[in-house]
């Protein structure tokens, strides 16, 4: 079990210094653009540069693209592409699955601002929604209906 666990660490290690070279090599890359065009570039100049391409809405052939992928997903996800899947797949899929998930119900509890259900004013035995006047009102109000 343990040699598992180094074995995964150490892949993690290693995909995490691949992407973070490669993420390196592009800054490097923008920063000697802009010197050999004369320019410096701040971090904050370098920060909106990253803005603008990474956080641009998609343009219409990448919207197209991504809803021909999400349209085409139900018959990707066929029982016959479940069955035949090895079990390293299966197990980042439900990992994945779970992760969201508990970001899911994380956000929930942010949202709600406590760790139980929504707060519903008047259940409970919570009183202090109506006052002796507004109950006298509303009983008023039923008997002339009725």
């Amino acid at each position: 079990m343990a040699a598992r666990l180094t074995g995964f660490v150490q892949r993690s290690t290693d995909f995490v210094k691949k992407y973070a070279t490669i993420a390196w090599r592009d800054h490097i890359n923008k920063v000697a653009v802009c010197q050999a065009n004369g320019q410096s570039m701040s971090r904050m100049q370098m920060l909106a540069l990253y803005f603008k391409t990474e956080l641009a809405p998609p343009n219409p052939i990448e919207a197209k693209e991504s809803i021909a992928k999400f349209l085409d997903l139900p018959f990707k996800m066929s029982g016959q592409k479940i069955a035949n899947m090895n079990v390293k797949e299966a197990l980042c899929k439900s990992l994945l699955v779970a992760d969201v998930a508990v970001f899911f119900v994380v956000g929930e509890v942010i949202g709600r601002r406590c760790w139980g259900g929504y707060k519903i004013p008047g259940a409970y035995g919570d009183t202090e929604m109506f006052t002796e006047e507004d109950i006298k009102k509303m009983d008023a109000e039923r008997a002339k209906a009725n």
